[in-house]
């Protein structure tokens, strides 16, 4: 009876022992499915990773080819374009011309300054006109009382102009002074000195472009060329001025250019326009997105133009004043996409 009670436990245990055997190796082989399962998904998505990473980089190589194609463009709005003092000229068909430069300054004609004074000798009873005034010829200026006649007559002003200077008052004797300086400046005459080596080249006629100091200029001709009466290393060249505006006055610095000759040409540009980008001269021609640099090709030239063989054609709109900014920008722009 013991002895198939034990043999049965025996058999019970060994039961016991080989099923969880079984259970292990099963709960083994699953775990083992599973961890293969996560490798293997684990595998696919890195090479999904590496496949998006590739596709970024196409991407990558895409953004560089759009960069390329948009070097030598400046984006800049037209507001910002009139806030920097950019300039815009169109290109067109023009002259050039051989000149000389002549120097001098501005001085009012002889015709044109008037001293206001007294007939007789008397008292100033009135004046009626201070320094800045403006007056017309046969305006009343002042009253004097005659010392010979005890009777009172009327000063008027000999010619139109501005009151410069005052020499007398009320209630004061006229003297050989006057009574007030009045100029004219509404035409004044600019005076060029020519040297000898410049003398044989100019005639009464020839266009000249007048320059101030602060910039203004104007076109008029040679009106005069006066032989000095003492000796002197200059011959003086004179040039009537039109001064209509009141922009002129006596005293002022000028340049002229004296026009020798001209040409024609089918495209010319302003020379201010001209940048030195890698040793190639460029421009900046305007479009919608602001200006793109043009290599041009420059023929003859002058003091202010240029002929343009290649790079730019009629009715094509410029950078002139300030287009070194443009330049500043675009290497500015070149230098962060190499970084």
């Amino acid at each position: 009876m013991n002895i198939r009670l034990l043999n049965t436990r025996t058999i019970l245990y060994s039961s016991l022992a080989f099923a969880l055997a079984i259970t292990g190796m099963t709960y083994a082989f699953a775990s083992g499915e599973h961890q293969h399962q996560q490798s293997h998904e684990g595998a696919h998505h890195d090479d999904h990773d590496k496949h998006d990473d590739s596709h970024d980089g196409h991407g990558d190589e895409h953004g560089d080819h759009h960069d390329e194609h948009e070097e030598g463009q400046v984006h800049i709005s037209d507001s910002q374009i009139a806030a920097s003092g950019i300039s815009v000229s169109t290109a067109q068909a023009g002259t050039l011309a051989q000149t000389i430069s002549l120097y001098g300054k501005t001085v009012i004609a002889a015709e044109n300054q008037s001293l206001a004074q007294a007939r007789f000798s008397g008292l100033i009873t009135q004046l009626n006109v201070s320094v800045g005034d403006t007056v017309t010829a046969g305006q009343v200026i002042a009253e004097v009382e005659s010392n010979s006649s005890f009777k009172r007559y009327a000063v008027k002003a000999p010619i139109s102009g501005q009151i410069v200077a005052r020499h007398a008052n009320a209630g004061e004797l006229t003297q050989a002074t006057g009574l007030v300086s009045i100029v004219n400046e509404q035409q004044l005459w600019a005076e060029l000195q020519a040297f000898p080596g410049q003398f044989s080249q100019l005639s009464q006629g020839q266009s000249v472009r007048l320059t101030s100091q602060d910039g203004q200029y104007i076109s008029s001709a040679i009106g005069a060329i006066i032989t000095p009466v003492e000796p002197q290393p200059f011959t003086v060249v004179r040039v009537k001025l039109e001064n209509n505006t009141q922009q002129w006055h006596a005293g002022m610095l000028l340049a002229g250019e004296v026009v020798l000759s001209q040409q024609t040409v089918a495209v010319r540009l302003d020379r201010r326009a001209l940048q030195e980008v890698e040793g190639q001269q460029v421009i900046f021609v305007k479009n919608g997105e602001g200006f793109e640099k043009r290599v041009v090709t420059i023929g003859a030239t002058d003091n202010r133009y240029a002929e343009v063989l290649s790079g730019l054609t009629a009715g094509e709109a410029y950078a002139v004043n300030k287009s070194f900014l443009l330049k500043a920008d675009l290497e500015k722009s070149s230098a962060a996409h190499v970084h």
